[in-house]
């Protein structure tokens, strides 16, 4: 059970980074379209 909770937690927090870093990058890119 520990094993599978490893890889599980792990993918979790990498999938989370990854999406953080889209989000934040797609509200700067609609901030400056719009200012441009």
């Amino acid at each position: 059970m520990t094993a599978d909770h490893n890889p599980q937690q792990r993918h979790q927090k990498e999938y989370f980074s990854h999406g953080r870093i889209i989000g934040n990058r797609q509200r700067r890119t609609k901030r400056q379209r719009i200012t441009g």
